[in-house]
């Protein structure tokens, strides 16, 4: 019993044959400090995937773990993704088999918007 308490509170969820790494928490510059900014999302691709092959797993970025779950409601720009949640959010990655679609992962990461940090690039200015 405890191990079935166990499984079904980590924080990565399994359904699957096969295992995905922890995605990175990210973080953002936010000039402006109201705590929103932009992300790109699939920095986490390579992450997730560490092993396997991109061609036989699709990634999907989810709001809430019930959503990621059913597989509904996917973040439809996961490379241009402006956070809900002031300064911190958690995210959901689903990681499911282009085989088998009932096989998938999911796992969480935390979005942290800094407004200390300076862009380093012009994408993080003009987005």
């Amino acid at each position: 019993m405890k191990k079935l308490f166990k499984s079904l509170f980590a924080k990565k969820t399994c359904i699957a044959g096969f295992n995905i790494s922890q995605p990175n928490n990210l973080t953002a510059a936010d000039p402006d400090k109201d705590g929103i900014t932009l992300f790109d999302l699939t920095l986490n691709n390579d992450a997730v995937l560490v092993g396997l092959d991109i061609t036989e797993y699709t990634v999907a970025y989810f709001s809430s773990e019930k959503r990621a779950h059913t597989n509904k409601h996917a973040i439809e720009t996961p490379w241009k993704y402006h956070n809900n949640m002031p300064k911190k959010e958690t995210i959901f990655v689903r990681v499911t088999s282009v085989a088998n679609p009932d096989e998938y992962m999911i796992a969480s990461f935390t979005l942290t918007t800094a407004p200390d940090i300076i862009p380093q690039n012009i994408y993080e200015m003009v987005f």
